[in-house]
């Protein structure tokens, strides 16, 4: 019983991590016995299954407040902020378990003011460093951008954006033993 749990399981995460690529999805055995999954056919047994569109649904942002620039709230306190890591076109074929998110203010942050972070838009905690570590990411693209505010939480200059794509590993599942 906990085999055949654990095997719907994984069908529904199939389910809803390939469907949403629209990708093609092959199944085969493997010499062990394994049922493997993959986006491409690793086998010459390989067969192509379809796996139906899941219903989507978005849920809007509670915990994180958006970031919007405007002319007037860029400082010419500082010359530059530029993202150091992540590198834009950053591929992570396995999620990571973190990622650091760093970067460069010329001159140094002055005192009152922080550093901020934002991925997609939302903002991660105010920091008093330039650096921020982001764990329990999730599969897809990514934008990254690191903000300079003020004491009044105005932001003063804008990094250029940082694209980052993180993929899901094939997954195999055994097959039940008889």
């Amino acid at each position: 019983m906990n085999v055949i749990v654990r095997f719907l399981m994984l069908l529904l995460l199939l389910v809803t991590t390939h469907a949403t690529q629209a990708e093609d999805t092959y199944q085969w055995k493997t010499a062990n016995g394994t049922t493997a999954f993959s986006d491409k056919p690793l086998s010459n047994t390989a067969t192509k299954i379809k796996i139906p569109s899941p219903t989507l649904v978005t849920l809007p942002h509670t915990t994180s407040k958006e970031i919007t620039t405007t002319n007037e709230q860029i400082s010419e306190a500082y010359q530059s902020i530029r993202m150091i890591t992540p590198e834009t076109g950053t591929y992570f074929s396995v999620p990571p378990t973190s990622l650091l998110l760093s970067a460069e203010v010329i001159p140094n942050l002055q005192v009152g003011d922080q550093m901020i972070f934002t991925q997609d838009g939302a903002a991660f905690p105010v920091q008093n460093g330039t650096s921020y570590t982001v764990t329990n990411l999730e599969r897809g693209t990514h934008i990254y951008q690191a903000h300079i505010i003020n004491a009044a939480g105005k932001i003063m200059m804008s990094s250029d954006t940082v694209t980052i794509e993180i993929h899901q590993p094939t997954i195999t599942q055994s097959s039940p033993k008889k």
